[in-house]
């Protein structure tokens, strides 16, 4: 029996039409500023990391091994470590200290998988059951037929490259992580898709809060004001689709580059004022007059006398003919 041929491939911000997206290194790491200041606007995520870090006035960024705080009986979260009762970090980064919790939002670092993160990878091999997927991690996902297609596949009938092939872009979701690192992906997940055309690019993933921002926020003014589709992966790939591709693109450096910064919200929107074929808003208008109370019609004078005629010749019973003084049977 011969055995299918296994093509490989893979991405490293490219175009998907095939090609290279020329520049600078975007994927170079900055040099971290000093110091934290108050007021900036910090990194959101699914866990409100953002309004944690609101909550200390003035923040140092740690280095690893550094001294944060005393434990005091509060829960150690990620990228720290304990020596008795006092806490360490364990990498660059910005340190979140509160009553409940200590931990450290990472200034860098590479993506490690977890269960139902949503993620853009690319189709690196065909295989005979399935494909393997880069997610832009140490670890390589695995995506099964049975996960990539919703129809019956006879695996050993069927060329599977027809579903997906080398070099194609898919939206979709860590269904599986085991505690040897086997990452396995699903399309079953609301969003999952295959990507069309468009481009790929690659960010820290650690920024990708900031990009979304608190509730979509920053993600979705980068979506107004260009027009352009934007799907962003947790581990760090963002696919991009528009006329308007190139100043997206643009934003979102600028906000991996100054994340830290404050009024970086407002900055965004100011450099992607006024791009064409951007959705423009509603133009105001004036509110509906309110409709007149309908008054009551007057009553005619004639059918007023008639009422008063009609009262006149109503028959009066005479006194005793009430009911109770006639005879009972």
């Amino acid at each position: 029996m011969m055995r299918r041929p296994i093509r490989r491939g893979g991405f490293r911000g490219r175009d998907m039409g095939g090609d290279r997206m020329g520049g600078r290194d975007r994927f170079a790491s900055e040099r971290p500023r000093e110091e934290y200041n108050e007021g900036s606007e910090q990194p959101a995520s699914d866990g409100g990391e953002a309004a944690e870090l609101h909550e200390h006035a003035h923040r140092s960024i740690v280095i690893p091994g550094e001294y944060i705080d005393d434990k005091k009986g509060r829960k150690l979260g990620d990228d720290v470590y304990d020596e008795g009762e006092r806490v360490f970090a364990k990498v660059l980064g910005i340190p979140v200290v509160n009553e409940n919790e200590m931990k450290i939002i990472p200034m860098s670092g590479v993506y490690i998988p977890n269960i139902s993160d949503n993620v853009i990878g690319v189709i690196t091999e065909v295989g005979i059951s399935g494909w393997t997927v880069d997610i832009n991690s140490p670890y390589i996902a695995f995506l099964p037929v049975a996960d990539g297609v919703d129809e019956f596949v006879d695996t050993n009938r069927t060329d599977i490259s027809r579903f997906f092939d080398v070099g194609d872009a898919l939206s979709c979701k860590i269904s599986k992580v085991t505690k040897n690192k086997t990452i396995r992906v699903s399309m079953r997940a609301m969003g999952a898709r295959k990507l069309l055309g468009g481009s790929l690019m690659k960010v820290k993933p650690v920024k990708i809060p900031r990009i979304i921002g608190k509730g979509g926020s920053m993600i979705n003014i980068i979506k107004q004001k260009t027009g352009c589709v934007i799907y962003v992966g947790k581990n760090g790939v963002v696919w991009l689709r528009g006329e308007n591709k190139a100043e997206a693109i643009e934003a979102i450096l600028t906000i991996e580059r100054e994340s830290h910064t404050s009024g970086l919200t407002e900055r965004i929107a100011r450099m992607l004022e006024g791009l064409p074929g951007a959705a423009q808003p509603a133009a105001p208008t004036a509110p509906a007059a309110a409709p007149a109370k309908a008054e009551p019609e007057p009553v005619a004078q004639e059918e007023k006398e008639e009422e008063a005629e009609d009262e006149e010749h109503v028959e009066r019973p005479k006194p005793g003919w009430e009911p109770e003084n006639f005879p009972q049977r």
